[in-house]
């Protein structure tokens, strides 16, 4: 009687075979269709991938950008261009930076400030037309509001109502006019009601030869107001708290009546309110720029008022142009400026938690002089820069025949997104801004 015995080398190969097997056929198969279910997922959660990308717009597109929006597609960019023909623009990039559609809304003007808000149809787009003219008021304020359409980008509604800042309500929309005024608007842009804050008036004087004019103008100015928990609103600005005092930050906070629930002035006149966020605990981080101490200061308040927390960050040259956003990790990404002896601007990028400890600090030195102008957080816990070029040219050496002379060249680099993950850190340590209209995309 015999037995059949398996030889062990056999089955030792037949094991390694059958390994292979699985490695090369069916974890590629698992490996992709997981992937595809966490894309499938992301997709139907609207989160996009995350990646990091830099995008330089030509100054004839974008010179300047002032506002940024999220959107169900990506990104809602609001600016204006170049100081030729100084066009306010709107326009919308997908979450990976591909341009979808550009939209102009004025030209002729001399200086601008665009800002907007999503609403569920259309996109309310406020921009502002400051014309300076010292024989009369100076700094005359005008403008318009329109509607776009979210499918057809065409302009629905255009009114002379113009506005600071906007956010978005359960009803509609509120805005910050002139002379410290908020209005409420439903969806379709009626009025529910509006209220001024810190009435009173002072005098002012303009150059010219024997008339000193006397304007009635608001002691306190919001800057910027944003939506908070139970359909409540933050606000920033500055007040002057006597005829002759010089303005300090001022902070308040109301409800969706108007009513004011609980304000904070400091007695500061060398800070200037900066920029404001919303943070995931239900607490107020704002963002003042400390031009005395050459530094930017940071202060945490909860949802009644309390002051939890307050920080310095400290840079050897003067700082301007402060924004902040909330990361997913429940941190905080701060972008700012700073200027250099030939009058160019170097970035400055900060990371600190929710206690106000710093995490790490970068700069982004650029040859044009690029600085941040707007930040926001993005879907996939990363933030969304938007900032413009400071130089408008260089003087290069030319030679005609035996003459060596300097000739200035107008640049024609304008405006820039950058697209930072969460850690707040690109992959590549040698990226710079000095890649001109053109894409500088990075995936980790």
């Amino acid at each position: 009687m015999s037995t059949n015995v398996v030889d062990p080398n056999l089955l030792f190969k037949r094991k390694v075979a059958l390994l292979l097997l699985i490695i090369l056929f069916i974890l590629p198969v698992v490996f992709v269709s997981y992937k595809g279910f966490l894309k499938s997922e992301q997709s139907r959660l609207g989160i996009p991938a995350v990646t990091t990308w830099f995008h330089r717009f030509k100054k004839s597109d974008a010179d300047g950008i002032n506002s940024l929006l999220l959107t169900d597609n990506g990104y809602l960019v609001l600016g204006d261009t170049s100081p030729s023909d100084r066009n306010s623009f709107v326009k919308e990039l997908d979450f990976n930076g591909t341009p979808l559609w550009s939209k102009t809304l004025q030209s002729n003007i001399n200086m601008t400030k665009t800002v907007g808000v999503v609403l569920n149809e259309t996109y309310l787009i406020s921009y502002i037309s400051i014309l300076n003219n010292t024989q009369t008021k100076p700094n005359v304020i005008t403008g318009f509001s329109v509607k776009i359409d979210k499918q057809t980008h065409r302009t629905l509604d255009r009114s002379t109502q113009v506005f600071k800042s906007i956010a978005h309500t359960a009803q509609g929309y509120i805005g910050v006019g002139e002379h410290n005024k908020l209005f409420m608007y439903d969806e379709n842009g009626d009025i529910i009601w509006e209220k001024r804050y810190r009435e009173g008036f002072y005098f002012t004087g303009i150059n010219t030869r024997y008339v000193i004019a006397k304007y009635e103008i608001s002691r306190g100015k919001i800057l910027k107001i944003v939506a908070v928990e139970d359909d409540n609103f933050i606000l920033m600005g500055q007040v002057k708290l006597a005829e002759k005092a010089k303005p300090s930050p001022w902070m308040f906070k109301i409800d969706k009546s108007g009513k004011v629930l609980w304000h904070k002035e400091l007695q500061n006149n060398f800070m200037y309110p900066s920029d404001i966020v919303y943070s995931k605990d239900q607490s107020y981080l704002f963002i003042f720029n400390d031009s005395r101490h050459r530094q930017v200061r940071c202060q945490k308040y909860s949802s009644s008022g309390i002051l939890l927390w307050s920080k310095s960050y400290a840079n050897n040259e003067k700082s301007l142009s402060w924004h902040v956003a909330q990361t997913g990790d429940g941190n905080y990404i701060l972008t700012g400026a700073s200027n250099q002896a030939d009058q160019s601007k170097t970035m400055w990028l900060l990371k600190v938690d929710n206690t106000g400890e710093l995490l790490w600090q970068r700069k982004r030195t650029s040859d044009i002089g690029d600085y941040p102008s707007t930040m926001i957080g993005t879907l996939d816990g990363g933030v969304l820069i938007g900032g413009k070029t400071t130089k408008q040219g260089f003087y290069v050496d030319k030679k005609y025949k035996e003459h060596v002379y300097k000739s200035f060249e107008l640049l024609d680099e304008g405006s820039w997104l950058l697209k930072l993950s969460m850690s707040g850190i690109s992959p590549d340590p040698s990226f710079t801004f000095t890649s001109t209209n053109a894409w500088h995309k990075i995936d980790y």
